[in-house]
């Protein structure tokens, strides 16, 4: 984009826009309304940079954007101003803006409000040696709600600074600002506001990288006969006659041609590559008689066009692409859907579901269902084929496994079909039949998956109440209880316990006690033992007692040692054996 005489224009037309200029420039203060477009820079950015001295080393043009991309557009139309060696820095990071800023100082800085504030109250930035600045686009920056930070920043310029601002629109707010930063200010590309008339106009919807590509699918779904494509550029003309000669027209085909700033040909479709920049130069573009008009547009230029278009009717114009590819999918997947349904209800998923109804309405959760299996990149359900459907109904070998919670706990089907698809990421198809019972529930898990779910899902919280998973034994158990009473009763139980809950009271021969000849033994065969046997068997009692320590230890007595046996078992040993020796 290159800023300066526009290309076509003779050299009378050029001494008028020069005056029109220089009465501009004469009241120091200047307003310029100008669409929101690169190429409307070359309608004040000459007379701004005409302030600024290449050769002093110093800040002398500070110009305020609504954001960074505004900046580095700005940037862009300096750098493309002509022979001017000019240094511009875009602010749009503090961090680099400052070490760029240390290293080498620029002539013009360009950047958002907030970032411009900062720097200021970093000591980064000095406004004294500004010669002027530039408030570009006022009803932007406004709209952002960066006033207050850019009325911190005009306190702080020189009171000699010429300002110059630039808005697409003339609003309250704007001649506010315009009556407190540059009262008395030239004005330039203002409408009169009584004026009658206006333009209709279809415009698309675009962005600065995607506008070449629009044109191409402009072309494609009008498919003019005879079409005039107007730009205010160089650049522009360059893109569009390259776009041109890709898609085959010129030569001797001369049904689309480019008017740079210049009219169209009788009845010829007009696309507007680029926005006039006043309602003088879209009439010159347009026409009497065209019989449609397209306007590229990016969404923040919509005020400034409708404001061109005056009295006439502005519509949107949807292209066909995207659009058509996204229904097109759309219209899949539902009926991808549809034939789901007409095969039948799936009844685990309703169990999913069920307990959903009493919060949300069903087509809520049936959007948050499809939602959620879109989002996680699943494939969309396919309408199963003949062989799939013989495979899955082949039997599944399942097994059961006991789950700690119960009715009392109000648990449902519903809640464990949800709690362990969601925790183990398997499909319902491998849950079988649920057995809900008083204090726990029996559910059916396919063989493969089992040992998976039973670790996934010992520790969840279900209804309030983190649960135990295990697989099922098939024997009844007192103690199922366990998970939810601490384990109490998760101790590891004898051979004997076994054997009493199997129905045999008494204790198999195996687990009875036996002494060292096989006999069965016990507490009692051991007492027969010892009264059978002889008294001066043995080793001697006062070593045991000396042995002996703690508190069951033996303790002697002044008339010897005493028996550490009790008294009764005293008394018995001496009738036995008073009765057992022989007399004499």
């Amino acid at each position: 984009m290159k800023i300066g005489k526009p290309k076509g224009q003779d050299d009378s037309e050029q001494d008028n826009a020069t005056a029109k200029q220089v009465a501009v420039v004469r009241g120091q203060n200047s307003v310029f309304v100008l669409p929101f477009d690169p190429s409307s820079m070359a309608e004040f950015l000459p007379q701004v940079l005409d302030r600024v001295n290449g050769e002093d080393d110093a800040i002398q043009l500070l110009v305020l954007t609504a954001d960074s991309e505004s900046a580095i557009a700005v940037a862009r139309g300096i750098r493309d101003s002509g022979d001017r060696s000019l240094r511009t820095v875009p602010i749009t990071g503090i961090p680099r803006a400052m070490r760029l800023l240390a290293a080498n100082q620029p002539q013009v800085v360009a950047g958002a409000s907030t970032a411009i504030l900062g720097l200021i109250r970093s000591s980064a930035l000095k406004l004294e040696s500004i010669k002027g600045v530039v408030i570009a686009w006022a009803d932007d920056i406004i709209a952002s709600e960066d006033i207050i930070a850019l009325e911190s920043i005009m306190a702080e310029v020189p009171r000699e600074a010429a300002r110059t601002i630039v808005a697409s629109r003339t609003t309250t707010a704007v001649e506010t600002l315009i009556e407190r930063y540059a009262r008395r200010a030239g004005r330039a590309g203002v409408e009169p506001a009584g004026e009658s008339g206006g333009a209709s106009m279809s415009f698309v919807t675009v962005s600065n990288s995607s506008r070449s590509s629009s044109l191409r699918r402009l072309l494609d779904h009008v498919n003019p006969e005879l079409a005039s494509i107007y730009v205010r550029s160089d650049a522009a003309k360059a893109e569009v006659e390259d776009l041109l000669g890709a898609l085959g027209y010129g030569g001797a085909d001369g049904s689309i041609s480019v008017a740079n700033r210049a009219p169209p040909k009788p009845e010829a479709t007009v696309v507007l590559y680029e926005l006039p920049a006043s309602r003088t130069e879209l009439r010159a573009a347009t026409g009497p008689d065209q019989p449609a008009i397209f306007a590229f547009v990016r969404p923040s230029q919509l005020p400034a066009l409708r404001l061109l278009a005056g009295r006439g009717t502005v519509t949107a114009l949807t292209l066909p692409g995207p659009t058509e590819s996204a229904a097109k999918s759309e219209d899949a997947l539902r009926g991808k859907l549809r034939h789901l349904l007409s095969e039948g209800v799936p009844a685990r998923e309703l169990l999913t579901l069920e307990p959903l109804l009493s919060e949300f309405d069903g087509i809520e959760i049936a959007a948050a269902a499809l939602k959620l299996l879109l989002s996680s990149g699943e494939p969309a359900p396919q309408p199963p084929a003949a062989e799939a459907r013989t495979q899955s109904d082949a039997p599944v070998s399942m097994v059961r496994i006991f789950v700690s919670i119960g009715k009392t706990d109000g648990v449902s089907p519903g809640d464990l079909v949800g709690g362990i698809t969601a925790e183990c990421g398997i499909s319902s198809t491998k849950i079988g039949k649920i057995e809900i019972r008083e204090r726990h529930a029996l559910v059916e898990i396919a063989s493969d998956v089992v040992e998976a779910v039973v670790g996934s899902v010992t520790g969840i919280m279900i209804r309030g109440r983190r649960i135990i998973a295990k697989i099922d034994s098939g024997i009844p158990r007192e103690a199922e209880r366990s998970g939810r009473d601490g384990g109490r009763d998760s101790r590891p139980r004898s051979r004997d316990a076994g054997a009493r809950e199997r129905g045999n009271s008494t204790p198999s021969r195996e687990a009875q006690p036996r002494d060292r000849e096989g006999r069965p033994g016990g507490r009692d065969a051991r007492s027969r033992d010892r009264d059978s046997r002889p008294r001066d068997s043995g080793p001697p009692r006062r070593d045991r007692d000396v042995k002996q320590s703690g508190s069951y230890a033996g303790k002697r007595s002044p008339g010897g040692p005493r028996s550490s046996a009790p008294p009764s078992r005293q008394r018995s040993d001496r009738e036995s054996g008073g009765r057992g020796r022989p007399r004499g």
